[in-house]
């Protein structure tokens, strides 16, 4: 089976083009030229790869969330946020109030990009982390009680 590497639209090639570069900048900080420079190439070279490999042309992974994902990364970085400050809280405490579990919550989502996407959430959320993915739910070890 070949791959059309022309196939995608080139607007999808942009933006991950300009996702790369704005993550980098944004994750890095600096603004050097000689580091602008290595950053620059690092995501051109993330580039080629994932256009090699195809990925762009994976309907699976097309960038489908529009404006809905940006309210929740906003909603995730306040739960991030408050979950800090409890696990913070409940380490400072001398007592310790920790009480581990292991909660099996069912996840309604039915697209796997969904479910990554909620896995990786609840892993990013201090405390929490995700164990497995059993037919009957998902696995999430969470120190707080909830």
């Amino acid at each position: 089976m070949t791959i059309n590497l022309q196939k995608a639209p080139r607007y999808r090639k942009l933006i991950l083009l300009f996702v790369l570069a704005a993550v980098w900048l944004l994750w890095s900080g600096l603004f050097q030229p000689l580091l602008l420079a290595q950053g620059l190439f690092s995501c051109f070279l993330t580039y080629l790869l994932v256009r090699r490999m195809g990925y762009l042309e994976d309907r699976l992974f097309a960038l489908r969330y529009s404006f809905r994902l940006l309210g929740y990364w906003a909603w995730l970085v306040g739960e991030v946020l408050r979950s800090s400050l409890e696990v913070a809280r409940i380490v400072i405490d001398p007592r310790l109030p920790i009480s581990p579990r292991v909660l099996q919550l069912k996840a309604t989502s039915k697209h796997p990009v969904d479910q990554v996407i909620l896995a990786n959430s609840i892993t990013l959320t201090p405390g929490t982390g995700h164990l497995a993915a059993p037919r009957r739910g998902r696995l999430y070890p969470a120190v707080p009680r909830l």
